[in-house]
C-alpha cells in the first residue's frame, strides 16, 4: 500500500468567488494527516501523551488525556528542516527526542522549539533508552541492530557496537518490515550507578553488554526460538529485585500441534528464564495454527509496581487485537479490550487487522494505572489498570444527513468522509478499499462497496450540496502507484456514487494523472459550472471550471513541488 510520505505538507486557502487566473495564494497552516506511528506517554504526567504520524501528519501532543490535540511540527520544519517520523521518546526530565529517517531532532521546551542532532543512524531508530541515575547518557538502537552511544544527552552520537551480520541484515531487507522491531534497555544493577544493558532483537534474541554497549553476549538459555519482539525491565530499590521480560513472536512448535513464543521472565538477569502465557491466548485449533498464528506486538512493564505487564496483539486465538493484562509477573493474564475474529463459511478464520507499528502501547510510569493503546482503530485511554476505557476521538466524524445521524471516530485508513444532505448517505474513501458508500437507512448502518479496481486507493471525496448525487474523489491505482507515481485520477458521480467517470477516461482533461492529496469546492460559483480544485501530487494545483470535465493549473505563487517523496507536496485545500 503507498502513503505519500512528503516532508513538508500546506494547508492553502482559496478565497471563494474569485476567478483562478487571479488566484494569489496564502499559508494557513500544516495539514494533519497519515497514520499514527508512535505514541508516548509523558513520564512526569499521566495526562500528557505525545504521538507522530507519518505521511507529513504531524508532531502531537494532548494534556489532557486526549481529550484536544495540538500540532507542534510546523516548529520542527521551521527550526530543522524535517518533516517526516518515525518515533517519539521523552526523557525523564522532559526533553523531547523525534526519530527520524537516520537521526534524531529534540526540543527542550515542549516543541515550541528543535534543534538537530548529529546522529547516523542510516535507517530509522527503533528506540531510545535513558538511565535517571546518569540522564546525560543515552542509547539508541535501530533495527539493524547498531547501537548508539550519546554523553550529552543525545546532542552528538557515537556508534557503539555494529553487528558483524548487519550486512547480511540489510540484503535482506526485513528490517523495513513493520513488526520488525529492536529494543534496548537499561536496568540497573546494585551497585548503582552501574547498568546493564539488555537488547532485542528478531534474528539475534536478548544480548547483553556490561560495557556501556561496547560489546555484547547472548542470553537466550530457555528461550524457544531468537524472534524477540518486546523487552523491559522491573528494578525494586528496596528488595533489589531484578525481572527481565521479554515478548517472543509465535512459532509452530517442533511437532506442528501448537505454537512457541509469547511473554518469559527472567529474575537472574537473562541467564534463565520462564514461560508465563497462562490466558494469554484462547484456543486456536492445530488445523488453523500454520496459517493463523498468534500475532504478538508490543509489550511494557510498570516501573512502580511489580509484576504489572501489558501485551498487545493480534490473531490471540478468536480475539482480532488484543490488550491483555497481568499483575503476577505474567504468571496469569486478564485480557481487557479486543476485537473478535470473524470466521468464514468453512470456519476458518478471516484475515484480520494487523497492528501497523511497534510503539502503539505507552503506560503512564507516574500514574501507572494508566494507559494509552493504539492499535488501528480508534486510540484509548485505559485507568484503573484497564477496567475502565475511554475513546480517544483523534480523527472524529459527527455527520447528520437526512433525519438520520451517524457517530463514530474515522478508521485508521479512512481518509475522507462526505455526508450528502439529499439523501441519507455518507460518502467515505479509504486507502485500502476505495469508494464507500453508507445507506443510513432505518437508522442501519449499510456499506455498499462500489469500488472501482483497480482505483483502490483514495485520498478525497467531497459531496456538491447544490448539484443532487454528485460525488467527487480523487484515487489512484494502488497496485502499481510504487511504479508510475503519476497514475491517479479525479472520479465524478452523478447518481449518488452508483456509477463513476473518471478523468482518465476524458482527452485533453488537462489534469495531470498524479496522486489527488486532496479537493475543494467553491460553492459561489454557479451549480450548473462548479468550480472543483485538486491537489495533484508532482503538479501542484489545478482548477475547473465546469464541474471536473477540464483542468489548468493555479498554482501561481505556491512553491515548486516534485513527484519526489521528500519534496513538497500541497496536501489540504480549503475553500473560505
Amino acid at each position: 500500500m503507498f502513503r505519500p510520505d512528503p516532508v513538508l505538507g500546506l494547508v492553502v486557502a482559496l478565497v471563494a468567488g474569485v476567478e483562478a487566473a487571479e488566484m494569489r495564494w496564502q499559508s494557513v497552516g500544516l495539514a494533519s494527516s497519515g497514520w499514527m506511528r508512535s505514541i508516548c506517554a509523558d513520564p512526569r504526567n499521566e495526562n500528557v501523551l505525545w504521538a507522530v504520524a507519518d505521511m507529513g501528519g504531524g508532531i502531537l501532543k494532548t494534556d489532557n488525556g486526549g481529550r484536544s490535540w495540538r500540532d507542534v511540527m510546523e516548529n520542527a520544519i521551521r527550526d530543522t528542516n524535517q518533516g517526516t517520523f518515525a518515533n517519539i521518546f521523552i526523557h525523564p526530565k522532559g526533553l523531547l527526542f523525534v526519530g527520524y529517517r537516520s537521526s534524531f531532532i529534540r526540543s527542550s521546551d515542549d516543541g515550541r522549539t528543535w534543534e538537530t542532532t548529529d546522529a547516523k543512524l542510516e535507517i530509522d531508530p527503533t528506540w531510545m533508552e535513558f538511565q535517571e541515575a546518569r540522564p546525560n547518557l543515552v542509547y539508541a538502537v535501530n533495527n539493524l541492530g547498531t547501537v548508539f552511544r550519546s554523553a550529552d544527552t543525545g546532542k552528538t552520537w557515537q556508534t557503539a557496537f555494529q553487528e558483524p551480520q548487519k550486512a547480511e541484515l540489510e540484503k535482506r531487507r526485513e528490517f523495513r518490515v513493520p513488526g520488525y522491531f529492536a529494543k534496548i534497555k537499561a536496568m540497573a544493577t546494585e551497585g548503582a550507578p552501574g547498568y546493564v544493558l539488555y537488547r532485542n532483537h528478531p534474528h539475534f534474541g536478548v544480548t547483553t553488554s556490561r560495557d556501556e554497549g561496547k560489546t555484547w553476549s547472548e542470553c537466550n538459555s530457555g528461550l524457544p526460538h531468537r524472534e524477540v519482539i518486546g523487552l523491559d525491565t522491573y528494578c525494586a530499590e528496596k528488595t533489589k529485585e531484578r525481572l527481565l521480560f521479554a515478548l517472543l513472536q509465535a512459532k509452530l512448535n517442533a511437532q506442528g500441534n501448537g505454537w512457541v513464543g509469547g511473554v518469559y521472565v527472567s529474575s537472574d538477569g537473562g541467564r534463565s528464564w520462564t514461560e508465563r502465557n497462562k490466558g494469554i491466548v484462547t484456543h486456536v485449533p492445530p488445523q488453523f495454527l500454520a496459517k493463523h498464528l498468534p500475532e504478538f506486538n508490543s509489550l511494557v512493564a510498570a516501573k512502580k509496581v511489580r509484576g504489572l505487564l501489558y501485551v498487545l496483539g493480534g490473531r490471540l486465538g478468536d480475539r482480532q487485537v488484543a490488550l491483555l493484562r497481568s499483575e503476577d509477573a505474567g504468571q496469569n493474564w486478564v485480557c481487557l479490550h479486543t476485537n473478535y475474529v470473524n470466521v468464514n463459511t468453512d470456519g476458518t478464520p478471516r484475515e484480520i487487522c494487523r497492528i501497523p507499528y511497534p510503539n502503539m502501547l505507552s503506560l503512564a510510569q507516574s500514574n501507572p494505572d494508566i494507559l494509552y493503546c493504539f492499535a488501528s482503530s480508534p486510540m484509548l485511554r485505559f485507568e484503573q489498570r484497564g477496567r475502565i476505557a475511554r475513546q480517544i476521538e483523534y480523527q472524529p466524524i459527527n455527520f447528520e444527513t437526512g433525519k438520520y445521524r451517524w457517530l463514530g471516530v474515522s478508521h485508521v485508513c479512512t481518509k475522507g468522509v462526505a455526508a450528502d444532505p439529499a439523501q441519507d448517505f455518507v460518502h467515505t474513501i479509504n486507502h485500502d478499499v476505495g469508494y464507500n458508500r453508507v445507506d443510513l437507512k432505518e437508522g442501519v448502518v449499510d456499506f455498499r462497496s462500489v469500488r472501482h479496481s483497480p482505483w483502490s486507493q483514495g485520498n478525497a471525496i467531497l459531496v456538491d450540496p447544490e448539484n443532487p448525487g454528485t460525488v467527487f474523489f480523487g484515487g489512484s491505482e494502488l497496485s502499481s502507484y510504487k511504479d508510475n507515481p503519476k497514475n491517479g485520477a479525479i472520479f465524478k458521480s452523478s447518481d449518488y456514487g452508483q456509477t463513476f467517470r473518471s478523468t482518465r477516461d476524458q482527452q485533453d482533461s488537462g489534469l495531470p494523472s498524479g496522486f489527488i492529496f486532496d479537493l475543494a469546492l467553491d460553492l459561489t460559483s454557479p451549480k450548473e459550472r462548479r468550480r472543483v480544485y485538486a491537489s495533484v501530487g508532482g503538479a501542484g494545483v489545478f482548477a475547473s471550471e465546469d464541474g471536473g470535465e477540464t483542468w489548468r493549473s493555479v498554482h501561481g505563487n505556491l512553491p515548486p513541488v516534485s513527484v519526489k517523496t521528500s519534496e513538497l507536496s500541497v496536501q489540504r485545500l480549503h475553500v473560505d
